[in-house]
């Protein structure tokens, strides 16, 4: 709804899964295109699963969180609001719990 009704709408997924198929995320992808945000795919996420789980290996998780939340905070500047998609790792990183 929130969408719909506002023409400055940001939209951002932290970390997108790209299928085997496609080096696309398609929930980016689909919201992009669906409410015709004025957004670039590469503006829309801060890291793809595979670079993420390779940087939690290397014990890089402060880079991670700092990236994600700069890039968020990009967004958060240029539109009223900004919707925020969850994270769903297909893989589970192996060095570090997020929980």
């Amino acid at each position: 709804m929130m969408l719909t009704k506002s023409a400055n709408v940001g939209y951002f997924r932290p970390v997108i899964n790209e299928s085997h198929y496609t080096d696309i995320d398609h929930h980016t992808q689909t919201a992009i295109d669906f409410f015709g945000l004025n957004l670039s795919y590469e503006d829309c996420h801060a890291y793809r699963q595979k670079d993420v789980i390779n940087l939690i290996g290397q014990g890089k998780i402060d880079e991670v969180l700092n990236t994600v939340i700069a890039k968020y905070k990009i967004l958060e500047a240029k539109f009223d609001y900004v919707l925020v998609e969850e994270v769903i790792f297909l893989e589970k990183p192996h060095s570090q719990s997020w929980t």
